[in-house]
């Protein structure tokens, strides 16, 4: 169950699953939301690989930020969001991201791939690149519709995730 958990937020999982959820916010008129949504995932992905090297240098941390945390809460955390459509609050979506990194972080932790501390850098990165992109300020705009939509496509998004992915 944990590895299962633990694949879900691998990048052969995640990259299928955010490219049909942000196809279908591109049909229904949402571009900008999408590429915000694509954007934030990216920029997350990226600050996380760029800052491997650097806590490897400096403290011997070879495994920080977690890539999987990173992944989960820049992910599904915008997928959180956009399906409250902002609603909530910023404390109900920060309980909700936390649930969410909490659940990848102890698979993460179980499996002995991680640490405390590179969840927590994981957690840090997902949640900066979800604010730069300003896809909280985006998802307040989203229309009824689109949300609607956006919640059909999970389930074949997460089904092309799992087709696409090798290990599983």
């Amino acid at each position: 169950m944990l590895t299962l958990l633990s694949a879900a937020a691998d990048v052969g999982f995640v990259l299928p699953f955010l490219g049909v959820a942000a196809l279908v916010l591109a049909a229904c008129g949402e571009t900008r939301v999408a590429l915000a949504w694509t954007a934030s995932v990216t920029l997350a992905v990226l600050v996380a690989l760029a800052l491997r090297p650097l806590a490897l240098a400096g403290w011997g941390a070879p495994h920080f930020p977690s890539g999987h945390v990173t992944l989960a809460v820049s992910c599904y955390g915008g997928c959180i969001f956009l399906l409250g459509r902002g609603r909530g609050g910023r404390a109900g979506f920060l309980v909700m991201l936390l649930l969410v990194a909490a659940a990848e972080g102890t698979s993460r932790v179980t499996l002995t791939t991680h640490s405390w501390p590179d969840v927590a850098g994981g957690f840090v990165v997902g949640l900066l690149g979800l604010l730069v992109t300003r896809l909280p300020a985006r998802a307040g705009r989203l229309g009824a519709g689109a949300a609607r939509w956006l919640a059909f496509a999970i389930l074949p998004a997460a089904a092309a995730g799992f087709a696409l992915s090798p290990w599983l």
